[in-house]
């Protein structure tokens, strides 16, 4: 710890707004003098009031003594001058994402700072190694990246640039424990990990709403569903529209405009238009002046075009669902989940994983639901040997992971009746799962949907319909955040469980991107992949080789 007593550090911040003010208070309250700084003194005393309004209602609620509150506020010095940072062991910049401001700071800082003295940056997505170019010790620069409310949020990001030395490293992890804080080690990579691995949650949402899949509404509460906190356009609106397009942009930019960061159309035109979210009372949603959400704005392109044709009697009574049949690979067990959930709603459920004397159970049946996994000739071919045998105006509801709900219909031919044919996509858990992702073929008949949403029902889904494509909303965005996190471990960003770690602490996701991977099972994720390329035509779901050389291994 650079000979240094932890227990009298100085702690300096740069940037008085609300992530420097927030770092403040985390190291006052751990009992450290702290150096706020900033241009202006207004920055400087806004932020001073920001942090001692903070400390005051954490003691009016009682988790913090008023003397301790008193003292904790007393430890902090405002300043506008950088002179002032030189009794600091450690100076954190929270300045505003611009590399020339940042680059300027620390030089202004360098000059008065101890030569022992650790400056770490703050920033989101910009390279440590730049930001500590050209001064006279990069080595002291590290990254401490916190995340947004800082007195709330667990997790450190801790990066080390190509310069930065181990001890300097060691005391931004040292100290970010101290404070009650977890520390993830991560590589100096545009974006880390968070704001690189998170990229696809916004992105596959921003693609799905601009191709008129389904609107914000439905998109995001298929993400709550699956257990993610928010949407990810509730929390764009959060988080501000253009911060998290400057996000994007800067991560995209890093990576030499690889197509998997590419950024929306969409978001430019929200932060043009100035629909920047709760900030500017209007974003994906609208909100009252006290940040309470009023109604819905979906964004341009975000038609729900989930609707069915035109055709058949929509008011002509609903089948019961009394018989139900599901086709699956044998050993399948989302099969037995379903099939349970089905036969607490009343419904008698046979699993056909065998082609073993089910015609019966199939001619009998009122609905067939369809769980195999990825599409091939063989899985065409039973189904629509199934298909054929199911009686007229009986649901043929199809699993379209990796193919589209208008190409099974047309694998299935007349005689199968495409036109009851309904495509879906469910991810597991399936005892957790609230929504099923339901789309209609262009050969779908609008009859057959009561009937589908009447199956759904027994089982406890709500059908959330959207437009026929490949991979769904959920699993294409799951799939890429795997993939994602599988890139960042293969080019050493961070270990398997930091990344979990800081995904899950970062973004409160409801479970790590590899613990995702794990779930799915590697070749579903590749084979949901594979499909996208195949039918997007596009090297952003491209498969990592890593995850191809687990899939080939069998592990």
């Amino acid at each position: 710890m650079h000979g240094l007593d932890a227990s009298r550090m100085v702690i300096g911040v740069a940037g008085a707004g609300t992530m420097g003010a927030g770092i403040a208070q985390v190291a006052a309250l751990a009992g450290h003098a702290v150096v706020l700084y900033d241009l202006e003194d207004a920055y400087v005393q806004r932020g001073l009031g920001t942090l001692a309004a903070a400390i005051q209602r954490l003691a009016d609620k009682g988790k913090l003594d008023g003397e301790a509150a008193t003292a904790a506020i007393a430890r902090v010095t405002g300043t506008t001058r950088t002179a002032d940072f030189a009794p600091c062991a450690l100076v954190i910049e929270a300045a505003p994402e611009d590399i020339g401001i940042k680059q300027s700071l620390f030089k202004a800082v360098e000059a008065v700072a101890s030569p022992e003295a650790v400056l770490a940056t703050n920033t989101s997505t910009l390279s440590v190694a730049r930001i500590a170019a050209g001064l006279a010790r990069p080595g002291r620069v590290c990254g401490m990246h916190f995340f947004n409310p800082a007195p709330l949020m667990p997790l450190v990001e801790v990066i080390r640039g190509p310069a930065t030395e181990a001890d300097a490293a060691a005391l931004v992890t040292a100290l970010a424990t101290a404070w009650g804080k977890t520390p993830v080690a991560a590589a100096d990579r545009p974006g880390f990990i968070v704001n690189r691995v998170a990229r696809p949650f916004y992105g596959e949402a921003l693609r799905a709403l601009g191709e008129g899949l389904a609107d914000a509404v439905a998109i995001d509460r298929l993400a709550r569903d699956a257990g993610f906190p928010m949407g990810p356009f509730e929390l764009m609106d959060l988080i501000g529209i253009d911060v998290n397009f400057a996000a994007a942009s800067s991560v995209y930019e890093g990576f030499f405009q690889d197509p998997r960061f590419r950024p929306h159309p969409i978001q430019r035109m929200m932060v043009e238009s100035g629909r920047l979210g709760r900030k500017t009372g209007q974003g994906y949603y609208s909100y009252d002046p006290r940040g309470a959400m009023v109604a819905s704005a979906v964004a341009e392109g975000g038609s729900t075009s989930g609707e069915l044709p035109a055709g058949g009697d929509v008011t002509e009574t609903v089948p019961s669902m009394t018989n139900v049949l599901i086709l699956a690979a044998p050993g399948q067990a989302e099969a037995a989940v379903l099939a349970d959930r089905l036969r607490s709603g009343g419904a008698a459920v046979a699993i056909a994983d065998t082609d073993a004397h089910l015609e019966l159970e199939a001619r009998q049946a009122d609905a067939l639901i369809d769980l195999q996994p990825s599409w091939d000739d063989a899985r065409a071919e039973r189904l629509t040997r199934y298909a054929r045998w199911l009686r007229r105006g009986r649901p043929l509801l199809v699993s379209t992971e990796t193919v589209s709900a208008t190409r099974v219909a047309a694998a299935i031919g007349g005689l199968g009746r495409p036109e009851r044919l309904l495509g879906f996509t469910l991810l597991p858990p399936l005892d957790k799962r609230g929504c099923v992702e339901v789309m209609a073929a262009r050969q779908t008949d609008v009859a057959v949907r009561p009937a589908a949403e009447a199956l759904w029902r027994t089982a406890g889904l709500d059908a959330v319909w959207i437009g026929d494509t490949v991979g769904g909303i959920l699993p294409r965005m799951v799939a890429c955040l795997a993939a994602e996190a599988m890139t960042a471990v293969m080019d050493g960003t961070a270990t398997a469980e930091g990344i979990d770690q800081a995904m899950r602490l970062g973004t409160r996701y409801p479970r790590g991107p590899l613990e995702w991977l794990a779930i799915l099972g590697a070749g579903r994720v590749a084979a949901i992949l594979d499909a996208l390329a195949a039918d997007q035509g596009e090297d952003r779901y491209r498969v990592p080789p890593l995850l191809r050389r687990r899939v080939e291994s069998g592990g």
